[in-house]
């Protein structure tokens, strides 16, 4: 099947990454805000994935593409009893919206007895534009997350550096562990702060671990995690430079600027180096954009595998990496 992936656009590239490290071998073009992505995956999985993505907005399966000029009479000759369920709504977006009423028309003319739901159909047919093709397409899950009540000023346990909820998922994501395999992965983060990334992951499904060399912002951590009645997370006293134990997937933002305690010019080159040692699989990391960290990184020879820049504010400016 073909699917479209309707993207958030803060960071475009971010977004298509997440989707392509949670699927199968895709086959895939961008199209604008689109993804667009030949798959063997079912509507079932594609509805679990969507439970997962932070940056992608809705996901349709793809009816047929036309031409503006040949719409109506491609919406004519497609048999739209094979994608009806129960109740249907039709909608026309955009430059289209004007056609919207003839083409639920034409629509429900071919259904004959269809019942239409405007408020909360089962079949959400859709008709958008896109590079100048006019896409059909079933939607099959509009992802809507609680981001806002878990951003870092909703914690009891605040700290001015916390990572937005969103990123957070979406660097989980980047691990590429597929749904379904989230109770037999575990997220660890050797530099948990107050816990965002962990709050992101046991919402996820994952099994969580933090580490942080600050015992209060551990005790931040462990007010936050109950906040959200996270229990079974497992938190340590530890340096991250010094562990010790095998990883499989690490997830971190590593502390930079004047809002987190003293940093030693030492405490990445420590980190990646150790990590080189403990590392099994994948590593996702945020830090601050600086040539000398991507030196650090490839110095102790991990493999950039994807990298992207998140703008903070004028004069700075955050890198996520994805390595191995």
């Amino acid at each position: 099947m073909t699917y479209l992936f309707e993207l958030s656009q803060e960071n475009l590239d971010l977004a298509v990454q997440e989707v392509i490290a949670l699927t199968l071998h895709p086959f895939y073009e961008c199209q604008d805000s689109f993804l667009i992505l030949k798959n063997t995956l079912d509507h079932k999985k594609i509805r679990e994935l969507g439970e997962r993505l932070a940056c992608t907005k809705k996901i349709s399966q793809i009816l047929f593409i036309s031409k503006k000029q040949n719409l109506i009479r491609d919406v004519k000759h497609f048999s739209w009893k094979k994608v009806y369920q129960k109740s249907i709504a039709v909608r026309a977006r955009a430059e289209l919206k004007d056609q919207e009423k003839e083409l639920a028309t034409r629509v429900l003319d071919s259904l004959q007895k269809g019942h239409v739901d405007l408020e909360d159909p089962i079949t959400k047919i859709e008709f958008l534009q896109i590079m100048g093709k006019v896409y059909a397409i079933l939607v099959l899950k509009e992802i809507h997350h609680d981001f806002e009540e878990r951003k870092a000023h909703k914690r009891p346990a605040l700290h001015p550096s916390a990572m937005h909820p969103k990123l957070a998922r979406a660097m989980i994501n980047l691990t590429g562990i597929k749904t379904g395999e989230e109770t037999r992965t575990t997220i660890t983060d050797p530099f948990v702060g107050t816990g965002g990334i962990l709050i992101e992951a046991a919402d996820m499904g994952f099994k969580t671990q933090g580490f942080d060399i600050d015992p209060e912002m551990l005790q931040r951590c462990r007010t936050n995690l109950d906040f959200f009645h996270i229990q079974d997370a497992n938190i340590k006293l530890n340096d991250a430079t010094k562990i010790k134990e095998k990883l499989d997937y690490v997830v971190a933002d590593l502390p930079y600027g004047k809002m987190t305690k003293p940093i030693t010019s030492q405490l990445y080159e420590d980190f990646f180096k150790n990590l080189r040692t403990i590392l099994k699989k994948r590593a996702v990391l945020c830090f601050e954009d600086k040539e000398e960290t991507i030196n650090s990184i490839t110095k102790n020879n991990f493999k950039i595998l994807h990298s992207f820049a998140i703008p903070v504010h004028k004069s700075m400016t955050r890198r996520v990496v994805v390595i191995e």
